[in-house]
């Protein structure tokens, strides 16, 4: 029998693609004929694409356009992420007819299921059309999912949009994560406070539904982390697997190589020089602060948090990105006005409470968290069994087209 063959097909950021990559490398150790898909400008901007292609020979690297000119800004604040579902729909659907007329010419097996972000909606939307089962991934885990999923509820009850500017006003409707959730906590679209028949709105909304007709969602999590929320997130999908964390997971494959997948697929070149530093300080005593790869802030915003973590006293590593500055004052950002409020005071204040009063509890918390961690993914872990399941569940989708086309 023919391998199953199972494309996977992540939102073209950093954040997303290595997540989906270790993914990759543990659906082709379990047997499966795995191709990854990326754009073009993703794979261009990967710091050494071809030590990555080399490091995992088995999986088959492919690439589409996103739909856009090379200098286009693919940031939050560029309108990029509505874009690309526009953009790169058809590109996508190309790529896959093109696949199946290899398959038919014998050149690769047939595409058995596609794993798509969650955040490519576009490739639920052509899987369907071409008659493909199609598995949602999500790299932000199960709470996030839950609260993503509950907007149609949150409408329902009248809390959004919001009705003042308390962005700490905590919601309790949401199950699963009662007590936990406020409005600040909120996914992206619902910080914009905007009104349930706006036409952006409207098609988050789409995109849930959308999400909920998949075979079934990868979470890169683990169940003893969120096991508050799993059992509710389980009522919006045909199936659940969660499957993380995957960086560590794979690291249990292959070993001390896995840290190779970060150096490799890094969309950023990586800055070394602060290693020595780094290693003067004395344990535990530098603060980490990033704003991840997409968030671009003004100047007077990063010079007010700048100024927040130097009056705190506490050692800190802040990673800036060449790209974190807007090119002006008044550019538009992704998140409302009242969130955009951090001052200086509140910075300092912030740090020496992690660095201070809650810094051990904190730590306490991350090495229980860490211990279950590496309890999901060894022999008989949750992740790991997951993790077979899924393959399991690919492999009777193989099975079933088999027997529709004796």
């Amino acid at each position: 029998m023919e391998q199953p063959h199972v494309i996977v097909h992540p939102l073209p950021v950093q954040g997303h693609i290595k997540p989906m990559l270790c993914l990759a490398q543990l659906l082709s150790e379990a047997g499966l004929y795995t191709t990854f898909l990326i754009t073009h400008h993703a794979q261009k901007r990967m710091a050494n694409f071809p030590a990555l292609t080399t490091q995992f020979p088995n999986i088959h690297f492919e690439f589409i356009s996103d739909g856009f000119p090379d200098d286009h800004p693919r940031d939050v604040n560029s309108g990029f992420f509505n874009d690309i579902k526009i953009k790169t729909k058809p590109h996508f659907k190309q790529f896959l007819l093109s696949l199946k007329k290899k398959s038919e010419n014998g050149f690769s097996p047939p595409v058995t299921c596609i794993i798509a972000d969650g955040y490519v909606v576009y490739s639920f939307e052509i899987a369907e059309e071409l008659r493909l089962p199609t598995f949602t991934f999500v790299s932000h885990g199960a709470c996030f999912l839950q609260a993503y999923h509950s907007i149609p509820l949150l409408i329902q009850q009248g809390h959004l949009p919001f009705r003042d500017d308390n962005i700490n006003y905590q919601i309790q409707c949401v199950p699963g994560l009662e007590g936990l959730l406020r409005r600040k906590n909120l996914p992206p679209v619902c910080l914009l406070n905007l009104e349930a028949d706006n036409p952006s709105f409207q098609e988050h909304l789409k995109d849930i539904l959308g999400m909920k007709r998949s075979s079934g969602v990868i979470i890169n999590t683990f169940n003893d982390l969120e096991v508050q929320c799993l059992p509710h997130v389980a009522t919006h999908f045909q199936k659940f697997y969660t499957v993380g964390p995957l960086h560590a997971f794979l690291n249990s494959k292959i070993g001390n190589d896995s840290h190779l997948v970060a150096s490799h697929a890094s969309l950023l070149k990586a800055e070394k020089k602060c290693i020595a530093w780094l290693d003067s300080q004395p344990l535990r005593s530098v603060l980490y602060v990033s704003f991840g790869t997409l968030a671009r802030r003004s100047i007077s915003q990063l010079l007010e948090f700048w100024h927040g973590l130097v009056d705190s006293g506490h050692r800190f590593l802040w990673v800036v990105r060449p790209d974190v500055i807007l090119e002006e004052e008044g550019e538009n950002v992704i998140i409302p006005e009242q969130l955009q409020a951090f001052n200086r005071s509140s910075v300092k204040s912030t740090v020496e409470t992690l660095m201070g009063s809650k810094r051990e509890a904190l730590q306490k918390s991350v090495d229980k968290f860490a211990n279950c961690a590496q309890d999901g993914i060894g022999h008989g872990g949750s992740s790991n069994h997951n993790l077979e399941m899924l393959v399991t569940d690919i492999k009777k989708i193989k099975t079933e087209e088999l027997k529709v086309h004796l």
